[in-house]
């Protein structure tokens, strides 16, 4: 059974791929970062530039619950527990895996302002029921929203937000894309 899509402001929000920005939309010296690391000489590296995200690609869509339950975390900050169990290491693990519970993908895209070496990052994820996402969005991520360096939109069962420093090109057109989704 296929969940329905939603349909918003004439677009057919058909994939979480569909977040990515279209370069064209993109400001000068703002693109999708092309490696996970660079070589900025013969004895240092740069590495990060995919944000640490363990995907293989970028932009990067996924639907295994270690790459959906370190997005989530991205998004909402880590989960927090009262009085945390002692556990393993493979403990731990199996307990962080809940936060894929409910989500059937997760996307990430990192974008470079090469200028300022300044990464902007755009997450999703695509629940398995609107209401889901509806929960999540008035609920879990709503601290998220408030800050200043988060742009955020709910489009049906997918949630999606652009991370950045304000003010920063790249974030400004990452948050234009996202909310022309809504409209």
């Amino acid at each position: 059974m296929t969940a329905a899509l939603p349909v918003l402001g004439g677009l057919l929000i058909a994939a979480l791929g569909d977040l990515t920005v279209p370069s064209d939309r993109l400001p000068q010296g703002c693109a999708l970062s092309p490696s996970a690391s660079v070589r900025e000489s013969a004895n240092r590296v740069r590495g990060g530039l995919w944000a640490g995200l363990p995907i293989r690609s970028n932009p990067s869509t996924s639907s295994e619950p270690s790459v959906i339950a370190a997005i989530r975390v991205r998004i909402t900050g880590p989960l927090v527990t009262r009085d945390p169990p002692a556990l393993s290491e493979h403990g731990l693990a199996r307990f962080q895996l809940q936060l894929a519970d409910g989500i059937d993908e997760a996307y990430a895209a990192v974008y470079l302002e090469f200028e300022t070496q300044e990464l902007v990052t755009l997450y999703g994820l695509r629940f398995a029921e609107a209401s889901a996402a509806d929960e999540f969005w008035n609920n879990t991520a709503a601290r998220t929203r408030k800050s200043p360096r988060v742009t955020g939109v709910l489009l049906g069962p997918i949630v999606a937000f652009g991370i950045g420093s304000p003010g920063n090109a790249c974030l400004t057109a990452v948050a234009s894309h996202l909310t022309s989704l809504q409209q």
